[in-house]
């Protein structure tokens, strides 16, 4: 009988979410592929650990263009709506895509795009980009987060005016940047 019972503590050990801690979120910096621009993304305050799901607060960010001998030029500075978990920059640096919120991946502010001067162009939650069924049968869950983009890949077009995200199981996004609007 004892045996029974382990089995069944260990099956069912198995379908719990697997619990999350979550640092406060370091400075960042992320660049555009080519190198000729950066986001440094500031969080509001620093120094904190907390586990399980946490309300990081909202951060600063500067998107800049790298200069000779350390002397970067700023194009735009704005507080942005979260901390994003992860960022990707144009090679013109016309937009910048944050993907979800630090400590809380997968839920609001899944998909943001701010444009030129920092402009926000669109806010999308998960639920914007994937259907229910979706999110519940193929994204991979955790206390605090839904995995969305876990194995995915993501790509800017020539144009730089729409982004691509191919998900692990196959399904493709198309965004277009200028509007925000979601294909796929």
């Amino acid at each position: 009988m004892k045996a029974y019972i382990a089995a069944a503590v260990v099956l069912l050990a198995g379908a719990v979410d697997v619990a999350d801690e979550w640092v406060w979120p370091p400075p960042r910096v992320f660049a555009a592929s080519d190198g000729g621009y950066a986001l440094r993304i500031i969080p509001a305050a620093t120094g904190k650990t907390t586990p399980g799901p946490a309300p990081f607060g909202i951060s600063q960010a500067l998107l800049f263009k790298p200069g000779a001998e350390g002397k970067d030029a700023a194009i735009w500075k704005r507080e942005l709506v979260n901390v994003p978990h992860r960022a990707i920059v144009t090679d013109d640096g016309k937009y910048v895509v944050t993907f979800d919120t630090w400590g809380r991946v997968g839920f609001e502010h899944s998909l943001v795009i701010y444009g030129e001067q920092g402009k926000l162009v669109a806010d999308h939650p998960l639920e914007a980009l994937l259907s229910r069924a979706e999110i519940a049968e193929r994204v991979q869950h955790s206390v605090s987060s839904r995995w969305w983009l876990r194995d995915a890949t993501t790509s800017f077009n020539d144009r730089n005016d729409e982004l691509t995200i191919t998900l692990k199981w196959g399904k493709v996004l198309r965004v277009a940047l200028a509007t925000g609007t979601v294909t796929g």
